[in-house]
């Protein structure tokens, strides 16, 4: 791990003088604190006592305004000395008397803000700092003290792992800067934090992004025509140095580190030298010169022997050198130092959760964690002792708990994806230790956390709602929030009406209200705001219950590029098996796409078809499983990575001799397929449709003169119509605002369309006037049990580590689908039209919505032959979700048949009753006549 110089902007203390004449009696107090302050004879702590005794003047405005200046200036002899306490104390006593006087002298309110904000930060008071900064931002007065205000806002965002709201408020702040000429020499200040945001994000792009923004500001500091002090070019050439190390560039990223060490070290701190010695080495180490690495870490840790970051490499260079109790000595120390925990416990024992979580930079303790997690397998592929597979997977249990807290903690959904394909590493390492260690409920638990958590937080959310009893006016009013945040990015790019910095103003504004009504929510529906947050991973044993009670057989997968994992579950068996050859998979995977984009129709085509699928088939499916598929003939599968792209239905079981019929999986077993067993629990536990009500859209005909017609979608929509009752909207009425008000109640949604998923662009789905982009789609609410997705690629979109992939279907799903059938690549509308016809006449026969489009299929194999064969035709449509039947599930069809049993019996017990009450009362009647 590297180190950074994070742009700080030291926090330049202030010791404005009072410029008007002061009073004797003011003279005399200010005469005191200057003896008092610079007195050589007495103690801190018998200055601190001095001070606290002065008496200062309250008679008059002036009089508040000399004390305010006093309180300031006492607060920053405190922070020098280290007394953090007095100096928050003072302060705010500054900070109160000057809020009174912000409208006449508004830049020594935010001087005072800024000091308090800064004393709180260094006192390792992040949240509090935070508010404070936010205050100082929000002041109707912007200066340099505002700039320093952003800048440190964004440094605490970084810590916390929320990049994309940092990078929200670095916006804010340019605009700032932009409209406001005196801030003109602030500029470079904010494209050295842009800087710093995007290097500590740790990709190839995110680092290029980082080297432009520095150019920038190198542009920026030349047009002041002033030399930049030796502390920003000590910045601007360390951070080039990390960014070429991101684009693994490791001797420019020397050359940078040694240019910033060339520079004057007497005007350079002890962090400074620290810090390039350390990055320094950590360049060596990556160009395998690992005893000049060794000899720059020696130099790092003579100037600072408590810095975590160089004892995070040293574990690394011993790592490398088999030195494993060293390797894990080194990041236990990273890890204890970094928690300010300076009394080591054994390398074997980690702090405790509660000092962890105390630590401001979660963000290094994470990767200092994973680091040391895998110095313990490595240990115990040497060793094979099973105990260090125990350390590990305690270690990455921590690690894991601490993403989540930094999840939780980032308000922005990119940073939410940011940590999500950051965790995705870590569960690859969990799930091969729990593999060595045969823990398949462990490697569950891991499997699981990998996999659409977003999804699951959703559903959460909207369990939480309805069990605070959430008014309806306040969910309205957080998804019109954020859609104004949707609409104000989007006019970013079509408004032609309003200046670029009239555009981010109004995005700005809209994101400054979101966050104020989330702050409004865990005020005043705490109970609600802790239930969304609370993840509800299920369990191995919980979800095997739920397989006795009818789900079926299950498949999980973990995949990455170089390794992966699958989980077979039935009711009585549980196998865990590792994936053999990874990266051969991965390469048959991305070779056999071509094949499902066009007819099959040579020989050779279909002979390379097979040999590349029953491949798949033969790594996916381990022979120990494949009779228990195929005796209970369904399964659920769980996909992951590049899976995702894949039917499993088109998989060849054998090679055997050549005949017209291939033998796809499909034959042998019901496929259907869900993104994780936790939303499928989820999904369970939802309300069920009682009278399914259906609606369909066909445009025809597009105003985008783009898009073909779709002339047999009309046809095929009334011949469903015809079927069971649809509300029909075809062409013209086929538009965006009348799916957005009509469809949310219907319990099936039938869109017959264009769509399409291309690289780098979001997802769309087309009505007749407009396309409804999946950013849209998360603002849209649906009661829908299946949506039926007829239109090309709706099952496809950007693959995100960690979420899968953020398709048309999966955005149905967030807006409150139960199912949805897309497509996997562009349908050919003939073979898709019958598949789909036949589906719904499955659908009505009684068949579960798996089972009927698995019949479907077969039906559309059965009835045709030669290159009509090929998945192209047959494989795009799959199932993802809830299975059970809309129209005749067998618990409704029961019980309709067994209450009107109980009708009739009622009835006709009904009527012999009456007939006795009748003949009882003429027969009373008759006694008393004869008696009268």
């Amino acid at each position: 791990m590297r180190s950074l110089f994070a742009f700080f902007l030291i926090c330049f203390f202030y010791n404005v003088s009072y410029t008007q004449e002061n009073t004797p009696l003011q003279q005399e107090i200010l005469n005191s604190y200057e003896r008092i302050t610079t007195s050589t004879t007495k103690s801190y702590p018998e200055k601190a006592k001095e001070l606290h005794a002065l008496s200062f003047p309250k008679k008059t405005a002036d009089d508040s305004l000399f004390t305010a200046q006093l309180y300031h200036q006492i607060g920053i002899f405190n922070f020098r000395n280290s007394d953090y306490e007095n100096a928050v104390r003072n302060t705010r006593r500054a900070v109160k008397i000057r809020s009174s006087f912000k409208d006449s002298l508004p830049s020594k309110l935010n001087n005072s803000l800024n000091n308090l904000a800064y004393i709180l930060l260094k006192n390792d008071k992040h949240s509090l700092a935070f508010r404070h900064y936010q205050q100082l931002i929000n002041n109707e007065q912007k200066d340099r003290f505002t700039i320093k205000a952003y800048v440190q806002i964004v440094s605490i965002l970084v810590d916390w792992g929320d990049y994309h709201q940092a990078l929200h408020y670095l916006e804010e702040a340019a605009l700032l800067v932009a409209n406001n000429p005196p801030l003109q020499p602030q500029l470079y200040k904010i494209y050295l934090s842009f800087s710093f945001v995007y290097s500590e994000m740790e990709s190839e792009t995110y680092s290029k992004k980082a080297i432009l923004f520095l150019q920038k500001a190198e542009k920026a500091i030349k047009e002041l025509n002033r030399t930049p002090s030796i502390g920003v070019q000590l910045t601007i050439y360390n951070r080039y140095g990390h960014c070429y190390d991101e684009l693994s560039d490791y001797k420019k990223a020397i050359e940078w580190y040694q240019k910033a060490l060339s520079l004057d070290h007497d005007q350079m701190t002890t962090n400074h030298l620290t810090t390039l010695y350390n990055n320094i080495g950590y360049a060596y180490f990556k160009i395998k010169e690992s005893d000049t690495a060794y000899t720059y870490y020696q130099k790092a840790l003579e100037k600072d022997t408590l810095n975590s970051m160089i004892h995070d490499n040293l574990g690394d260079f011993y790592l490398s050198r088999r030195r494993y109790v060293d390797a894990l000595q080194s990041y236990q120390k990273a890890i204890s130092y970094e928690a300010n925990l300076f009394s080591l416990p054994n390398y074997k024992k980690l702090p405790s959760s509660e000092v962890l979580l105390r630590a401001p930079q979660k963000v290094k303790l994470v990767n200092d964690l994973k680091d040391k997690a895998y110095a313990w397998l490595s240990y115990y592929q040497v060793s094979k002792k099973k105990q260090q597979l125990l350390y590990a997977l305690e270690t990455i249990k921590t690690a894991d708990m601490l993403i989540d807290t930094i999840r939780s903690q980032s308000t922005e959904k990119q940073s939410k994806y940011f940590w999500r394909s950051k965790g995705v590493d870590l569960y690859m390492l969990a799930t091969s230790v729990c593999y060595l260690l045969q823990k398949p409920a462990e490697a569950f638990y891991f499997m699981e956390k990998s996999k659409s958590l977003s999804l699951l937080e959703n559903l959460t959310k909207e369990e939480a709602r309805k069990r605070t009893n959430l008014p309806r006016k306040i969910i309205e009013k957080e998804q019109t929030l954020k859609h104004n945040i949707l609409a104000a990015e989007q006019s970013f790019y079509t408004d032609t009406t309003k200046t670029k910095s009239e555009k981010l103003q109004h995005i700005r504004q809209q994101r400054k209200k979101l966050e104020v009504f989330i702050d409004f929510l865990k005020k005043q529906y705490p109970a609600y705001y802790a239930l969304q947050k609370k993840q509800s991973i299920i369990s191995l044993q919980a979800y095997r219950t739920q397989i006795q009670n009818g789900t079926g057989n299950s498949i999980q997968y973990m995949l990455s590029e170089d390794s992966g994992y699958g989980l077979f579950i039935t009711k009585n068996q549980t196998h865990f098996f590792k994936i053999p050859e990874a990266i051969s998979l991965n390469k048959n995977l991305r070779d056999i796409q071509p094949f499902f984009t066009k007819p099959i129709f040579s020989t050779k085509e279909r002979v390379a078809f097979k040999k590349l699928s029953f491949a798949i088939y033969q790594a996916l499916f381990p022979v120990e499983i494949r009779a228990t598929i195929a005796q209970e003939k369904k399964i659920v599968v769980i996909p992951d990575h590049r899976l995702h792209l894949f039917p499993f239905e088109s998989l060849i079981t054998y090679l055997g001799k050549e005949s017209n019929q291939l033998p796809f999986l499909i034959y042998d077993v019901d496929i259907h397929y869900q993104y994780s067993f936790s939303l499928l629990h989820k999904l369970a536990q939802k309300d069920s449709t009682v009278n399914p009500t259906a609606i369909a859209f066909a445009p025809v005909r597009f105003s985008n003169k783009k898009l073909t017609t779709l002339s047999r979608s009309e046809q095929k929509l009334n011949e469903i119509g015809r079927l069971f009752p649809t509300t029909l909207f075809t062409k013209e009425k086929a538009s965006k605002n009348n799916f957005i008000k009509e469809a949310a109640p219907y319990s099936i949604v039938h869109l017959s369309t264009h769509a399409n998923a291309v690289s780098n662009k979001e997802p769309w789905i087309a009505f007749h006037d407009a396309s409804l982009s999946l950013s849209e789609l998360y603002f849209i609410q649906s009661n829908a049990e299946l949506v039926i997705l007829d239109a090309c690629k709706t099952a496809l979109g950007e693959m995100k580590q960690g979420e899968g992939i953020l398709s048309l279907s999966r955005g149905f799903f967030h807006a409150g689908a139960n199912s949805v059938i897309s497509s996997l690549w562009s349908t050919n509308e003939k073979s898709s039209n019958e598949i789909i016809l036949s589906f719904y006449q499955f659908l009505k026969k009684g068949e579960d919505k798996s089972s009927a489009l698995r019949k479907a299929k077969l039906q559309y194999l059965q009835t045709h032959q030669a290159s009509e064969l090929s998945p192209y035709f047959w494989a795009p449509l799959i199932l993802n979700g809830r299975k059970k039947n809309v129209f005749h599930t067998p618990s409704y069809s029961y019980f309709l048949v067994i209450g009107g049993s109980i009708l009739l019996l009622l009835l006709l017990i009904g009527g012999y009753v009456l007939f006795k009450k009748k003949n009882s009362k003429q027969e009373y009647a008759g006694n008393n006549s004869n008696s009268i």
